[in-house]
């Protein structure tokens, strides 16, 4: 373009003109490379976004076993196996340059282990209020374990040596199935019988067992539909509990 402005300037016009088209077509070019430049560097920095999201993915999943508290693993055993099935697959496509494939295996990993989050943390606010409402009901301790919500009821529920409940008691588990109701339909509900050290330990495990069978069929009488997770068992006395009257 300068000599083409120089022989402009000579008066060779028809020189300048020439000079002047072939500065336009060199810089159409430069254009031209400095697009397409650009549209490989955005295509390589894509590539390398979707292969550090399926890397994070893959990771997120492998690290779930040691991050996640023991309920949410307990209550997705199933979406957390298959989240890893889906972070292998990914990973192994990656590996293979299979770019596309990993990225669809990675998010269906993503995904599962949003669920599995959103699940747990719902699992802990429901059993927050389950835990809160059963501590406001008489002869009721109730707590957290590993296994999940345990509620504690003593009282006078049976009479000495007997399995079936005292018509007294009727109203505590009645009490009882109302604050059970919200989590009853998505939580298995087990009712454990426990007698103390006195007499036969024979004895004593069938007297646990029907007593708690006793109180899981009124139980779920109480819930209704929801009364279909109850279930019953009994451990005479090879548990003990610590500060509760034995009856």
């Amino acid at each position: 373009l300068t000599r083409a402005e120089a022989a402009h300037a000579a008066g060779s016009y028809p020189e300048a003109a020439r000079l002047a088209t072939a500065a336009g077509e060199a810089a159409h070019r430069a254009i031209v490379a400095g697009e397409g430049a650009k549209t490989r560097d955005m295509a390589t920095r894509r590539r390398e976004e979707q292969e550090a999201m399926v890397k994070d993915a893959v990771l997120r999943v492998r690290r779930a076993a040691d991050t996640l508290d023991t309920l949410t693993r307990r209550l997705s055993p199933g979406d957390l196996a298959t989240a890893g099935s889906y972070a292998d697959l990914a990973e192994s496509a990656l590996a293979d340059s299979n770019l596309d494939l990993a990225v669809a295996n990675a998010d269906r990993a993503h995904g599962l282990m949003d669920a599995v989050e959103r699940k747990g943390a719902d699992s802990k606010e429901a059993e927050a209020g389950l835990v809160s409402k059963a501590k406001s009901l008489p002869d009721t301790q109730a707590f957290t374990t590993s296994k999940g919500v345990v509620l504690r009821v003593t009282g006078d529920l049976f009479a000495v040596g007997k399995t079936e409940l005292k018509k007294s008691a009727y109203p505590s588990v009645a009490k009882l199935a109302a604050a059970l109701l919200p989590a009853a339909g998505s939580y298995d509900v087990v009712v454990e019988g426990h007698t103390d050290k006195s007499g036969d330990a024979d004895t004593n495990v069938r007297l646990s067992k029907e007593r708690a069978g006793a109180f899981a069929k009124l139980l779920a009488e109480y819930l209704g539909a929801a009364g279909s997770n109850v279930t019953s068992t009994g451990y005479g006395a090879k548990q003990l509990i610590a500060g509760v009257a034995p009856t």
